[in-house]
């Protein structure tokens, strides 16, 4: 059983002052220094949330309340998260909670950025705008290589919104596979290879070919007949074999 379908059982005596609620935290608040005023946040943060360990309309309205106003005047991130998961499953607005989702998102939480950049790829509660969605999945890609291969698979694929563009596709995955084991960026190889890029292919295949060598360098003058030198050589050979073919136009 969630919040919203226990707060069913209960009918309050009167209703909430709405109002009051809101005044009392805006003044606290707004009173509060800024060097303090995160730390009031938070504490009014858990003030709703111990509201709503015993829901009722009065607490959860007196919990809303504080919610909103943490969200709507101090941008607190945690609030606005929750107004957005509220609208959601509280009072089922969809519209509602695409505005805060891209408040949270514009704030740069990760959840809220790829939520925003469906909406928007999909065009549902946000108007449909693949360049937008695409503005926000680059974001999330500057700090974690995942989406990079996320992107790749949109292009690939041509959904969501995204037109379907092989070079693209491949350049993001590249972009990825940047800071990937050696048989991930073996791979973006072969995306350039399969879709012509040839010059591209045998680019980056020089650089894995370069990187092995150094790396093998390192090693044996440590350990010149371990394993890790074994892997190495072999991964060399690889590299070689694929400039090979992509040179003499081999599929």
């Amino acid at each position: 059983m969630n919040l919203f379908d226990k707060m069913k059982k209960y009918q309050p005596p009167e209703k909430p002052n709405d109002g009051e609620f809101k005044s009392d935290v805006s003044t606290i608040l707004h009173g509060t220094s800024v060097q303090n005023r995160k730390e009031m946040c938070e504490l009014e943060y858990m003030k709703a949330r111990r509201l709503l360990k015993n829901p009722t309309v009065e607490t959860v309205a007196r919990a809303k309340n504080i919610m909103n106003t943490l969200a709507t005047d101090f941008d607190y991130l945690p609030a606005v998260l929750w107004m957005a998961e509220f609208s959601v499953n509280g009072v089922k607005n969809p519209e509602q909670a695409a505005m805060w989702y891209k408040k949270a998102a514009d704030a740069g939480n990760k959840e809220a950025m790829e939520k925003v950049a469906k909406m928007y790829a999909r065009g549902r509660f946000l108007p449909k705008n693949p360049e937008k969605a695409q503005e926000y999945l680059e974001k999330l890609a500057a700090g974690d290589p995942a989406y990079c291969f996320k992107i790749a698979s949109l292009y690939g694929e041509g959904k969501d919104g995204f037109p379907k563009d092989g070079k693209k596709s491949a350049d993001w995955f590249a972009k990825g596979a940047e800071k990937s084991d050696i048989t991930t960026r073996l791979f973006a190889v072969f995306r350039y290879w399969r879709i012509g890029e040839t010059q591209t292919a045998l680019k980056l295949c020089g650089e894995i070919g370069a990187q092995s060598k150094k790396s093998l360098a390192a090693i044996e003058e440590k350990s010149p007949d371990g394993i890790q030198a074994m892997i190495v050589k072999q991964t060399l050979k690889t590299v070689e074999r694929m400039q090979a073919d992509i040179s003499g136009g081999k599929p």
